[in-house]
């Protein structure tokens, strides 16, 4: 219990820094910006409760907004993708999967981790740049961003995934 959260509490750290540090400076062509802190909140183990979750995710958006100087935008983005992370690993696991799985390529198979990866990275950057923008006179830079960030931040949390070490 006590290493699970020192665990969560390392992760946290480790992605706000390369975020604030590192990624927030990264704009590729002008749009795509990675946001690959969101790992954090897509790896919380099925049965958190709402609460820890719901906190979790705004303290981490919180930080983030601290750090980019936005006025509680990745804040808004990461408490709903909070409090849905939880129905889009009921939807997208594999219908078998444990009742206390921790969503990792060894628990859920490629494929439903990558979706899962993918929807839940879709739908917090919808969110982040509609509310960003807070505009839709330039649709085709939104959905270029969304589409690049989305992309980026893929790759990137796909690579921190391949690294972490298998449970038995």
């Amino acid at each position: 219990m006590i290493a699970s959260f020192l665990y969560k509490l390392l992760q946290a750290a480790l992605l706000l820094l390369a975020q604030g540090l590192i990624l927030n400076h990264v704009n590729i062509l002008g749009y795509a910006t990675p946001m690959p802190f969101i790992y954090f909140i897509l790896t919380f183990q099925r049965g958190t409760g709402r609460k820890t979750l719901l906190l979790s995710g705004f303290l981490m958006g919180l930080a983030s907004d601290m750090f980019a100087n936005t006025p509680g935008i990745s804040a808004s983005a990461c408490t709903l993708l909070a409090m849905l992370q939880p129905s889009l690993l009921d939807i997208l696991a594999p219908r078998d999967s444990a009742e206390d799985l921790l969503p990792s390529f060894s628990t859920m198979g490629v494929g439903p981790y990558f979706r899962y990866l993918f929807v839940s990275t879709l739908l917090f950057l919808i969110v982040y740049y509609l509310l960003a923008i807070f505009s839709l006179a330039h649709p085709i830079d939104i959905l270029i961003n969304i589409a690049g960030g989305t992309l980026f931040t893929l790759l990137i949390m796909l690579g921190i995934a391949s690294f972490q070490k298998k449970k038995a």
